[in-house]
């Protein structure tokens, strides 16, 4: 992102745990942001969730948002739409910054157990765009650079099929693109 040379202090933060509240039954512990962005007497600090270790995609994601939020704050930005849709504009920052691929394969995950003493399934969301969000702003970026199809082995299929459709999308509506391609 071109941030190497920029003063921040990384700290990991332990998140609430999920708690068992009967023999099959589970209650997410709340957990809290995976990752934060401060300002404080000119100090940047990032926190990031020590338990997204274990989980590289969704580490990866969340160090690009926050260090997208540092780079939209030095250049004295909120992004497109104001403070309203700040979170929003950082989301795409991440995508300009090379990092959807990340961000779109864990936005959303859903995962299965099954063991002896029974099973269940698990889901957990990051970020502020969906998958489907994710998929266009990925489509968006690869067809504003010309590399249509480079991430389709990176994605989920779910997120793949989405990106295909949003190139055919933009593909028939080159109106859109036109004023990005002035900007970028």
């Amino acid at each position: 992102m071109g941030l190497q040379a920029w003063d921040c202090e990384l700290v990991a933060k332990t998140r609430a745990a999920s708690k068992q509240v009967d023999e099959y039954l589970f209650i997410n512990g709340g957990g809290g942001a995976a990752g934060t962005f401060q300002v404080r007497d000119g100090r940047v600090t990032i926190t990031y969730a020590s338990d997204l270790v274990d989980h590289p995609m969704a580490l990866v994601s969340t160090l690009a948002h926050e260090l997208a939020h540092y780079r939209l704050a030095i250049l004295g930005e909120h992004g497109p739409g104001g403070h309203e849709a700040h979170e929003l504009a950082t989301e795409l920052a991440v995508a300009h910054a090379g990092f959807a691929v990340f961000s779109a394969n864990s936005a959303f995950d859903f995962s299965r157990h099954s063991d002896a003493m029974g099973s269940g399934w698990k889901t957990s969301r990051s970020g502020y765009f969906s998958d489907r969000t994710w998929a266009f702003a990925l489509a968006l970026f690869l067809t504003l650079k010309g590399a249509e199809g480079e991430a389709d082995g990176w994605v989920k299929p779910i997120i793949k099929d989405m990106m295909k459709s949003a190139t055919k999308y933009l593909a028939k509506r080159p109106e859109l693109l036109a004023p990005l391609k002035e900007t970028s």
